[in-house]
C-alpha cells in the first residue's frame, strides 16, 4: 500500500471522529500521522519490512505505529472500519464541500439522515436544509455552489480519466 493511501486512510478516521465530536487532540493526531507518512521519501512497508523504529518519526507513537503495521499487513484499518458501521463513511464525502465542516455534517445526518452529496442536493431542493437550526438560506446557497463546483471538478476529472484511456 502507498503512502498517500496510508494518509488517506488516517484522515478519513480523522473525518469521522470529528463528526463524532471526538478529542480534538486525537484527531490531530491522526492528521499528524497522515501529515507524516505523506511527506516520507521511502514507503512505510519498507520501513517496516527493514525493522526501523516508526516511533522516530514525527507525530508517530505506539499506538499509530501499530495502525501502520496493520495497514501495510492488511491494506485497512479496523478502527476506521468499525466507525464506519457507525456511521456512513458517505460522510467524509460531505466534508469535502466548501463551508461544510464535521459539526454541520453531523448536524445533516442527525436531523436529516443525509449521507451523501446527492441526497444533501435534494434536501436543499425542498429547503430541509434551510428550515435547520444553524443553517438558513445563505448557508442553503452556499452549499448548492459548493455541489455544483464539487460536480464540475469530478466532470472534469472524468474527462480528463476518458482523454487517457483513449475514449471519445
Amino acid at each position: 500500500m502507498e503512502n498517500v493511501e496510508i494518509a488517506r486512510l488516517f484522515n478519513e478516521y480523522a473525518d469521522l471522529l470529528e463528526i463524532r465530536d471526538a478529542n480534538p487532540f486525537r484527531v490531530r493526531s491522526y492528521r499528524k500521522a497522515a501529515q507524516t507518512v505523506a511527506g516520507l521519501s521511502r514507503p512505510v512497508a519498507q520501513l517496516i519490512e527493514a525493522g526501523e523504529d516508526l516511533t522516530e518519526l514525527p507525530g508517530i507513537g505506539d499506538s499509530m505505529a501499530a495502525h501502520l503495521k496493520e495497514i501495510v499487513k492488511t491494506g485497512s484499518l479496523a478502527a476506521l472500519r468499525q466507525m464506519g458501521q457507525e456511521l456512513p463513511e458517505t460522510l467524509t464525502e460531505l466534508m469535502r464541500l466548501e463551508t461544510l465542516g464535521p459539526k454541520k455534517a453531523r448536524k445533516l445526518y442527525d436531523e436529516l439522515r443525509i449521507t451523501s452529496v446527492s441526497e444533501l442536493a435534494a434536501a436543499i431542493d425542498t429547503g430541509k436544509v434551510e428550515a435547520l437550526p444553524g443553517f438558513g438560506k445563505k448557508s442553503a446557497a452556499n452549499l448548492r455552489r459548493a455541489i455544483s463546483q464539487s460536480a464540475q471538478h469530478m466532470r472534469r476529472f472524468l474527462l480528463a480519466e476518458q482523454a487517457r484511456a483513449g475514449g471519445d
